[in-house]
């Protein structure tokens, strides 16, 4: 990633737009499309579960995953058949404390005897945790866990009010453009997916002024980003005294401090939802317009 990175920092401003632009293409074809709108719509129906519903949704998508797990993967047949755990035994949530915890160790010891053998790898898409818990951790994706993440995180842009298809500005840690830019613009459009990229590592007071004046040209539905990076924004907007509305705020990867919270809903007009994810793609909970509680995403998987 670091030699393609070096060369989309190399290239011209058109010509990166251009790159940015076939990527989001190719992440299109990985979680959109008719299977994104599947999950979407499922997962707007299964949030109305009762508990009960709920519970009998969990058990079963349990069960599945351990028979899946223990017929197709060396290192989980391997392990449950070392503790003598064995699919059937799973009768209960409960009984998921009888499966043995797989440790980070476990994971860059086993390596390739954590795929299945359902999925050939050159299927699967590769990804890797950010490290902020230790060294990053490497893990394979399926499409389909790729295509259900995405459904998830647009549920929960759709909880502030945010349908697919709106504009959303995003601020996150990716170079969009160089960091060593010193003359706008510090932004792409993702026109594929109607998202304005903004570069975090230009938010300084000299070039502030001429976010907000892209903003108000792309008038996005959503502001996304890192808490720390959208107060800075919400902080610019106190200080000229001006208000810029959006439908929500989504912010995550960081803790949201109270006061953070207090400046961006003032100045962006707008609730702030903030949710909780994992490259391991085994947790996904936020936060709906209405309360500040996190919200379990139970069709994603089980959390203790």
């Amino acid at each position: 990633m670091g030699k393609l990175q070096t060369i989309y920092d190399n290239v011209p401003y058109s010509v990166q737009n251009i790159l940015l632009n076939l990527y989001a293409l190719s992440i299109h074809r990985e979680r959109y499309g008719k299977p994104f709108f599947r999950a979407f719509k499922e997962i707007q129906q299964t949030q109305w579960y009762t508990p009960d519903q709920i519970y009998q949704y969990q058990l079963s998508r349990l069960q599945k995953l351990v028979k899946h797990a223990y017929d197709t993967v060396p290192f989980y047949r391997k392990r449950f058949n070392e503790h003598g755990v064995q699919p059937k035994d799973i009768k209960d949530l409960r009984d998921i404390s009888r499966i043995p915890i797989l440790t980070r160790e476990d994971v860059k010891t086993a390596r390739d005897e954590l795929i299945s053998t359902k999925y050939p790898k050159s299927k699967l898409f590769y990804g890797h945790t950010s490290g902020t818990t230790g060294s990053p951790l490497s893990c394979y994706w399926d499409k389909k866990t790729c295509v259900y993440n995405n459904a998830v995180d647009w549920r929960h842009k759709l909880w502030g009010g945010v349908e697919y298809g709106d504009g959303v500005a995003i601020l996150m840690g990716r170079a969009i453009v160089s960091p060593n830019k010193t003359k706008p613009p510090f932004w792409q459009l993702d026109r594929i997916h109607n998202m304005l990229w903004m570069s975090s590592f230009h938010l300084s007071e000299e070039y502030l002024p001429l976010y907000f004046k892209k903003l108000r040209q792309y008038r996005p539905a959503a502001i996304e980003g890192y808490p720390s990076t959208v107060y800075i924004l919400a902080r610019y907007l106190k200080k000229i005294g001006e208000k810029f509305p959006v439908k929500a705020v989504i912010t995550s990867s960081e803790t949201l401090l109270p006061t953070q919270r207090e400046l961006i809903e003032e100045y962006f007009q707008a609730p702030v939802l903030d949710f909780y994810a994992m490259a391991e793609r085994v947790a996904f909970a936020g936060q709906c317009a209405e309360a500040q509680e996190y919200h379990l995403s139970f069709e994603y998987a089980f959390n203790e």
